[in-house]
């Protein structure tokens, strides 16, 4: 015990002695630590999602998808994770092992409370719900979807309706398609929101379905807007599509070729986003990229106090050179360097995790993130195996350097670097700059994209462009009516340019629907019911024909394709041309061509698109649809704002709605700020790369400082003869600068290749893309060595000024 008491005593002292080299130390794994905790705490959280249900193992979501007959291969590789309705009743009827089933649908629908209107998702499910998920119950119990009547809130919702703390028993009216239907709350859960793949506030039997679809879509298999969930009385082989397709027959056809069902377990949805589902799969590159990113900002930290606590140790080679002649062995003096490497890591760790506490808010909402205080004590345990790693890595190397001395040699005289260990330091140093341009290279160029999204031209105005949600009426007659009516009531307002509605907004994907052709394929267009005004509050261009603008031209035949779709069929006069397809019972005549606009993602390529007034114009030929919005209407407003204050315009478009739609919450989104959030993600990780590229360079730079005092102090005899043979201050600055310089050219040699393709790999995710200009690559190495040069040049200068009769008579 009095041993370590000495080991321990001896550390401090050092510590105190050279309270430069334990400062960078200490901060630079410090910071690095709080990043690795952080990065981990978000991993974890993101692995561990749905992993609290008791049957996940046993619990599949349905999806379909297109499979050749002949050749058994999967058509165009599109997996649609919403089912048609029918499904899961067919297969429970005819698959034995199949315990529970549950279809989740949600639907936008209005709360009234003391007469105030809601704009609240309504997500529906059947009775078997809560018998595969596990989802906390507050209030209630698990049959809580039994009567028609019952609703299930969230934690979060049952606060904001109902003050008391057991809302279970009282009533909430909703307003469902046209109808009023007061429900009795019947449970209140912990609805898991942020690890959980199944988000929802409200939640009512499926059965309530049937009161905003047709009683042909309730029933219908060409029509998939549900998801369908399974719970087997057994883990099931995903190879199962031949046997549940078996069940359903030729009952689905999802694309061309052979309709097939597969079933996607419950954990794999989370990050699986080639099946698209009711809600967006999490991007797995996210958690990739942050533990990349946490190991590179550890590994340059492991590196700098490596290398610095070997270089500065060359200082007390004496002692442990005399620890060995008075018989300290190898064990007892390896002890002694592991447990001051484990001093460090100890102080480093306790900075970090306050570091960590005070930026947690912060990295939340970087990454919208639901990561509390009180996780990082539940994950302490990995802290301590870190800190443990940490030094005994670092320990051992320093040991297995300093202790193989020989006790003669390092008592005759100093010992310096060999040319082993010399080259061993400049090949850390080489890493930790290949490291910083290439995390550099990366911001550069993620910068770049987002200013050419944001920048590029979509094909129409966004600017001052308001959208509201109309909460329409079922009947289309009715629907066009109030329509009408609001748009003559604002019109009075000459900052009201214009108005026009539509079946799709820009928040969920378009329609998309299906027409199958002479030889049995279907070919997929997409789909916008809108009204006469819609293409002129857009700023949309008609290159060819003409707009529905005039009497005759919102005949309910006519329809507006865009230039992608003329394309894809290579038609020369497409005014003459019908769309293709076995079922038309009547035809439609296209009356123009509209210039090709975005109304997806820049990730994707403009698809082909039809524009109608009336859906009659195409309802008979269609064969399949896959949609957010069904059945087609009129859902949203979309309202084109002149100069003037846009609070007094928004205040006048809210009253306005009052007056026309008193029962019907105002709900309003800026265009352009809904398009941003498309890109959203990209921006907040654009936001991680920054940060992480920062505390890279931060921990390289604490290094490199280190490293180059170190570099100094060992010359200062030489640094003292040459200002005495006449050198300049500038010149011997220069001198000690070069080799380093050196350094950072091998680095951006090796930075460059890897950080191109990287980047264009990234870039390839996005249909437009910028190209990749030398001018990256340049400024990237450029920051770098700006930075060398400032933390190489300012310990060189201040040697430089040294009285070289005081260097020269200490040394």
């Amino acid at each position: 015990m009095g041993l370590y008491k000495s080991h321990i005593t001896v550390a401090f002292r050092s510590m105190k002695k050279y309270k430069f080299y334990a400062t960078v130390n200490i901060l630079g794994l410090a910071l690095a630590i709080s990043f690795v905790f952080l990065s981990y705490l978000f991993i974890q959280n993101e692995l561990s999602f749905d992993q609290f249900h008791s049957k996940k193992d046993r619990t599949y979501r349905l999806y379909g998808y297109a499979m050749d007959p002949d050749s058994r291969a999967i058509i165009d590789g599109d997996y649609n994770g919403c089912t048609p309705i029918p499904l899961a009743e067919d297969l429970a009827e005819h698959i034995p092992n199949l315990e529970y089933y549950t279809r989740l649908g949600s639907v936008g629908g209005t709360v009234l409370k003391n007469n105030i209107p809601y704009d609240e998702v309504i997500a529906m499910a059947d009775s078997g719900f809560f018998e595969m998920f596990d989802f906390p119950i507050v209030h209630g119990g698990k049959n809580a979807l039994g009567a028609p009547a019952s609703i299930v809130l969230s934690e979060q919702k049952a606060a904001k309706y109902f003050e008391m703390l057991n809302p279970v028993g009282q009533s909430l009216e909703l307003i469902l398609g046209d109808s009023a239907v007061t429900f009795l709350v019947a449970a209140v859960v912990d609805n898991k929101k942020n690890n959980s793949s199944l988000p929802f506030d409200f939640l009512i039997p499926f059965e309530r379905m049937k009161m905003v679809t047709s009683y042909e879509t309730y029933n219908s298999y060409d029509v998939s807007f549900t998801e369908t969930w399974v719970t087997f009385d057994e883990p099931q082989s995903l190879d199962v599509s031949d046997m549940l397709s078996k069940v359903i027959g030729d009952k689905m056809d999802v694309h061309s070729g052979k309709g097939m069902v597969g079933i996607q377990p419950l954990t794999d949805v989370h990050y699986d986003s080639q099946i698209q589902g009711m809600y967006p799969a999490a991007n797995p590159k996210k958690a990739w990229i942050l533990g990349g990113l946490s190991v590179i900002v550890l590994i340059i930290a492991l590196m700098n106090f490596v290398t610095l606590s070997i270089g500065h140790s060359l200082h007390r080679v004496k002692e442990i050179g005399l620890r060995k002649i008075f018989g300290g062995g190898r064990s007892s003096l390896k002890a002694q360097l592991m447990l001051e490497s484990l001093m460090i890591s100890i102080i480093s760790s306790v900075i970090s995790l306050a570091l960590t506490f005070y930026f947690l808010p912060a990295f939340n909402s970087l990454i919208e993130g639901a990561l509390d205080h009180a996780i990082l004590v539940s994950h302490l345990g990995f802290m301590v195996l870190l800190i443990f790693l940490i030094s005994a890595v670092t320990g051992m190397i320093q040991a297995f350097v300093l202790v193989s001395f020989k006790p003669i040699s390092v008592l005759k005289g100093p010992v310096l670097f060999t040319k082993k260990g010399s080259l061993a330091t400049q090949g850390v140093v080489v890493f930790q700059f290949t490291m910083a341009v290439l995390l550099v290279i990366g911001t550069l160029v993620i910068h770049q994209q987002m200013n050419f999204i944001q920048s590029k031209d979509l094909g129409f105005d966004q600017n001052r462009l308001i959208e509201i949600t109309l909460h329409t009426s079922e009947r289309p007659e009715l629907a066009k009516r109030s329509i009408q009516r609001y748009k003559t009531l604002i019109a009075e307002n000459p900052i009201i340019l214009s108005a026009g509605a539509s079946m799709n907004g820009f928040r969920e994907p378009w329609t998309q629907l299906s027409f199958k052709q002479d030889d049995e394929s279907l070919r997929d267009y997409f789909f916008n019911q809108v009204d006469e005004d819609y293409l002129k509050t857009m700023n949309m261009g008609i290159v060819l024909g003409e707009a529905f603008n005039t009497a005759g031209s919102i005949l309910p035949t006519n329809i507006i394709v865009n230039e992608s779709l003329v394309k894809k069929m290579g038609w020369e006069n497409p005014l003459d041309e019908q769309i293709p397809g076995q079922g038309f019972s009547r035809p439609h005549r296209i009356i123009g061509v509209v210039k090709d606009f975005h109304y997806g993602s820049l990730h994707e390529e403009i698809k082909p698109l039809i524009l109608a007034t009336d859906p009659v114009a195409i309802q008979s030929g269609i064969f399949g649809i896959s949609t957010y919005v069904w059945p087609p209407n009129l859902y949203t407003m979309v309202i084109r704002l002149g100069p003037g204050d846009l609070i007094d315009a928004v205040d006048y478009l809210e009253h306005s709605w009052e007056k026309t739609h008193p029962h019907k919450p105002f709900t309003f989104n800026f265009v352009d700020e809904m398009l941003a959030s498309k890109y959203a993600d990209e921006v907040r990780w654009r936001k991680v790369t920054n940060i992480a590229s920062a505390f890279a360079i931060i921990v390289a730079w604490l290094g490199l400082l280190g490293l180059s005092r170190l570099s100094v102090q060992r010359r200062v005899k030489e640094i003292g003869i040459r200002k005495v043979l006449g050198s300049s201050v500038f010149g011997i600055t220069q001198k000690l600068s070069t080799h380093y310089l050196m350094l950072v050219g091998i680095a951006s040699m090796l930075a460059w290749p890897i950080g191109w393709w990287m980047a264009n790999h990234w870039l390839d995710s996005f249909t437009y893309r910028i190209n990749i200009s030398a001018t990256v690559f340049g400024l990237s190495s450029l920051a770098v060595l700006l930075i060398t040069i400032c933390s190489v040049g300012f310990q060189g200068y201040k040697a430089a000024l040294a009285n070289p009769i005081d260097v020269l008579r200490t040394e």
